[in-house]
């Protein structure tokens, strides 16, 4: 159960919570100024802790305001369990990814397909994909394109 810090009602997730917090504290949570509370944690008493953690994860959720992720991550970590520590949270250590440019200069975005699989045939694809030497990304756009060519060849006959 999580706790609303402005009212003490209770929730059995933080997504209860937000939207309390979104429609019932609206005013409260947007004089709030979280950032600085969350950047000097041993500053701040637990209960202005707690309350700018609300305003911090309510706030910036889809739509809202934007944020740093780890100051996101901070508030939804105090907001679960309660737990903060007096140090900095640390920075992510995600790579930037390198962009690859087409012809023109323009960004080249690699995008996702997810497909259900049982386990069977996720096993039985990667057994298949490394029989033809290939990842299970390459044999499936090969198989995909290769069936829309044949399809489209015998319309053009027909």
């Amino acid at each position: 159960m999580i706790e609303c810090p402005l009212c003490n009602k209770k929730f059995n997730h933080i997504g209860a919570l937000t939207n309390h917090a979104k429609f019932h504290h609206i005013i409260e949570l947007e004089d709030i100024p979280y950032l600085s509370i969350l950047k000097n944690l041993p500053e701040h008493s637990i209960e202005e802790i707690k309350k700018a953690a609300l305003a911090a994860y309510a706030l910036t959720r889809r739509g809202g305001r934007k944020t740093v992720p780890r100051v996101r991550r901070l508030a939804r970590e105090i907001l679960l369990n309660g737990y903060f520590s007096h140090e900095k949270p640390k920075p992510c250590k995600a790579k930037k990814a390198k962009l690859k440019r087409g012809k023109r200069g323009e960004v080249l975005r690699n995008k996702f397909l997810t497909i259900k699989l049982t386990e069977e045939e996720k096993s039985a694809l990667k057994d298949f994909a490394e029989l033809k030497g290939l990842s299970v990304s390459e044999l499936i756009r090969q198989t995909v394109f290769e069936r829309i060519r044949k399809e489209l060849e015998i319309k053009v006959e027909a």
